[in-house]
């Protein structure tokens, strides 16, 4: 598998997202009783509008939607994320809308009450990488949103994920 310094980002995810198993990336999580958990005890409407940011195959959206919530978006940079996404979540009644993007270089269409990432973040090392992060976020966000951020816990990074609300 190439290296992400050796190709665009987009092609090393899909690269990824084509011949990892899902259930072995160290970013796997079997539920998402936690992340709910967290949303849950911000009181939104089932209404409000919810990105998760690097959704990959979007279990978290698809988890919103089961959940309730019926205006979820879903980014990721790989459009084998994406497609495997729309595809899995085909059935829900109010399915996930998918966008895929760089969100370096994205400029949000709307704007969100909720902002989840569970570890775009943590990829993200280099300072202009964040600074456009930062950019996409504040451009998508409503006057009282939410954020929230997890990371891999520098302890465990494979692991240990530590959530910061904003």
């Amino acid at each position: 598998m190439p290296k992400m310094s050796d190709t665009d980002p987009s092609a090393f995810w899909d690269q990824v997202y084509l011949t990892k198993d899902p259930t072995r990336v160290s970013w796997f999580q079997a539920d998402y009783d936690a992340a709910l958990a967290q949303i849950e005890a911000l009181n939104l409407s089932k209404d409000a509008a919810i990105i998760d940011i690097g959704a990959g195959r979007s279990g978290l959206a698809m988890a919103l939607s089961q959940a309730g919530y019926i205006d979820i978006s879903a980014l990721d940079i790989s459009a084998v994320a994406v497609e495997a996404a729309r595809q899995a979540s085909m059935h829900l009644p109010h399915p996930p809308t998918f966008i895929c993007a760089d969100l370096r270089d994205w400029s949000p269409a709307r704007h969100y009450d909720l902002w989840h990432d569970r570890a775009v973040f943590h990829f993200l090392t280099d300072d202009a990488d964040q600074s456009s992060y930062l950019d996409s976020l504040i451009g998508a966000l409503t006057p009282q949103a939410h954020v929230l951020i997890s990371c891999f816990h520098e302890d465990n990074p494979g692991v240990g994920i530590r959530s910061v609300t904003l």
